[in-house]
């Protein structure tokens, strides 16, 4: 196509380069004819904004800060996979993705969000430890000083951000009943899961729980607690197996490896046949253990999407003033079995992108 200035193209529609500025960049306050009339003819001169040419206008680095927490879980390694592919896509427009390991409370990862407030950051992708009303307010600060802020994996509902990426932790919970409920043919199942006060679990927790209920040959024996590392996984099993009758199945929340690993052994060493357990994400330990036959299937959202997702999203409204067309942006829930894990590529996925 040849080069059109935005004074030719104003001139050969007739309306004002304010008029045509706010229809390229989407902000509205144009008539839906005007509107329709200049998309149309800059779609058929194949007219894009020049991008790069904004960013050197612009001359200063834009700062994405992502806050996340837990991030020695293997999980995270996978958002952290969608973080660095976005921050290549980006960089060459002046923007920098940073990313602050916090410790496991919403205060220290309150306090570290706003020293990032104070270094002047442009945009947050935040994932809270915990979804309250401390970080509600916080969000609401944070954009009433221009400051645009994705949630992902974990949302904050109630205050002013402008999309979440991730998935509905209540449906992710039906799903896994139902996984559950259609493999154990008759008796009990166990929840165990990693804290009582972990958003994300209680909403699991909630969804599996609603689906077993509506079994007549299944129910659920109930809740215990976590573990911390192997020997207290394999003792806490042993435990429960000894402790609740008629038990055949259970939903581990717990994704960490060594934790899966324990679990499976413990129910190895009982000798309890037949028995499943479905679980959440795919750690090594879990791939390990649904190739050997030990878990039955395991429940993934995509964890590389929502990290990928949640940096584009700002990146597109701070250089090209477009806002997302809807605020939830769910990722995707796929149910893992033997028979599927060779197929599940994540470099094949990738390559999509």
């Amino acid at each position: 196509m040849g080069q059109y200035s935005l004074k030719e193209i104003a001139k050969e529609l007739g309306v004002s380069r304010g008029t045509l500025d706010r229809v390229i960049h989407n902000r509205g306050g144009i008539g839906s004819e005007t509107t329709d009339r200049v998309q149309t003819y800059l779609q058929s001169i194949g007219y894009k904004p020049n991008r790069v040419g904004r960013s050197l206008a612009r001359m200063k680095e834009m700062l994405l800060y992502v806050s996340f927490h837990d991030t020695k879980n293997e999980f995270f390694k996978e958002i952290q996979a969608g973080l660095k592919a976005a921050e290549n896509e980006i960089a060459d427009f002046g923007f920098k993705v940073q990313f602050e390991d916090v410790s496991k409370s919403s205060a220290s990862q309150i306090k570290c969000i706003r020293e990032a407030m104070r270094n002047g950051m442009s945009g947050l992708a935040l994932s809270p430890y915990e979804p309250d009303a401390a970080f509600e307010e916080l969000v609401d600060e944070i954009v009433k000083s221009g400051v645009p802020v994705v949630t992902f994996n974990n949302d904050v509902v109630n205050c002013g951000r402008m999309a979440y990426v991730g998935i509905n932790y209540y449906t992710s919970g039906r799903v896994a009943g139902e996984v559950l409920a259609k493999s154990v043919k008759s008796g009990s199942v166990a929840i165990l899961r990693r804290s009582s006060s972990y958003f994300q679990n209680q909403q699991r927790i909630t969804g599996f729980t609603e689906v077993i209920d509506s079994f007549e040959h299944i129910q659920v024996a109930g809740s215990f607690g976590g573990s911390a590392d192997y020997d207290s996984a394999y003792k806490n099993t042993k435990r429960i197996i000894d402790t609740v009758p008629d038990l055949h199945g259970l939903l581990m929340l717990n994704n960490e490896s060594d934790i899966i690993t324990a679990t499976c052994d413990a129910v190895s060493d009982s000798g309890l046949k037949p028995f499943d357990i479905v679980t959440f994400d795919l750690p090594s330990g879990c791939q390990r253990e649904i190739s050997n036959g030990r878990i039955t299937a395991t429940v993934c959202q995509d964890p590389f999407s929502q990290g990928y997702y949640c940096v584009k999203i700002l990146f597109k409204y701070l250089l090209d003033e477009c806002r997302p067309t809807k605020s939830l942006y769910s990722t995707r829930l796929d149910v893992i079995y033997k028979e599927n894990l060779d197929s599940y590529n994540k470099e094949l996925y990738r390559s999509f992108f």
